[in-house]
């Protein structure tokens, strides 16, 4: 195991986008892979942020929900909302994320129909943000175009992206409003958290005990995990043991991985401890999982 010592904690961070009227989206075409360890810390934006995986798989957490992925896909953050994305070490994805202010760049709607679409249901599952085909069949497609209208600019470009990202948000909308459950959250606990779930997120395959993740977030033991109990209905622990199950999941994506290598590379010592903590978060076995996602592809 890793010693604990030599691991520096990242704290949660704020990442503003400088958007205008003049420029209401990014207009900005980069491709970038997000790596599979702690290269970026769990952060939030002053702006909806859109996104399109064009390969590879890996984990998003959002407001924290662990969600595995797999390409096609795309994701739909909006503001204030924590978020994080690894790849899978053996198979890399690689994505296109744009910003916008939806307030400016869709200045052209009635106001009551923007408030309608904004802002988001408190009490959505955040796991919605993460669409695939199977979730929706036309966001990704709408997503893509979005991206392609952006990166051509060719004449009226800006009213396509308009059109498009509104389609967009009105289809995501009703994803939201049909996964409803529970109490709406107070968003100010989970950022106060936010540092123990990014450092899980990180160190999922090393040792973790609770202590270490009290003060990361300078609480005691009884808030840190009365917090993670409200804010995303698990104990800490609970919580390591379903980032190492959704990570062997993706890594059980690569036909060439076998099962063993998947419980031994996310931090278990034994087959039992790992099939068992699959079984409660995935409702099957490792090799049943992998063979139910065959079958999907």
């Amino acid at each position: 195991m890793q010693n604990q010592s030599i691991l520096s904690p990242r704290p949660v961070v704020a990442y503003p986008f400088r958007l205008s009227r003049e420029k209401p989206i990014d207009d900005s075409i980069v491709r970038q892979s997000p790596g599979p360890g702690d290269l970026e810390s769990l952060h939030y934006h002053n702006a909806f942020e859109l996104g399109y995986c064009y390969s590879g798989s890996g984990l998003f957490l959002i407001d924290g929900e662990i969600v595995p992925f797999q390409a096609p896909c795309a994701v739909m953050i909006y503001q204030g909302q924590l978020h994080k994305a690894q790849s899978s070490a053996s198979h890399p994805s690689e994505w296109v994320f744009l910003s916008a202010d939806l307030s400016l760049l869709l200045t052209g709607l009635d106001p009551a129909a923007l408030r309608d679409v904004l802002p988001i249901p408190a009490n959505f599952s955040p796991a919605r943000c993460l669409i695939g085909a199977q979730d929706d069949p036309l966001i990704p497609g709408l997503i893509s175009a979005v991206i392609r209208e952006i990166s051509g600019r060719e004449a009226g470009y800006l009213d396509a992206v308009r059109g498009l990202m509104w389609a967009a948000l009105l289809r995501h909308r009703r994803l939201l409003l049909a996964s409803r459950t529970g109490p709406a959250r107070d968003r100010k606990p989970l950022q106060e958290i936010g540092p123990a779930i990014s450092y899980l997120s990180a160190h999922y395959s090393c040792e973790v005990r609770v202590p270490k993740l009290a003060s990361l977030c300078h609480m005691s033991e009884a808030s840190l995990r009365r917090r993670f109990h409200e804010q995303v209905g698990l104990s800490p622990l609970d919580y390591l043991h379903k980032l190492r199950v959704s990570a062997a999941a993706v890594a059980l994506l690569e036909p060439s991985c076998t099962v063993t290598e998947a419980c031994f590379s996310v931090g278990y010592n034994t087959m039992s401890c790992f099939s068992r903590q699959f079984h409660r978060f995935f409702g099957c076995s490792p090799t049943g999982w992998r063979k139910q996602e065959a079958q999907t592809v």
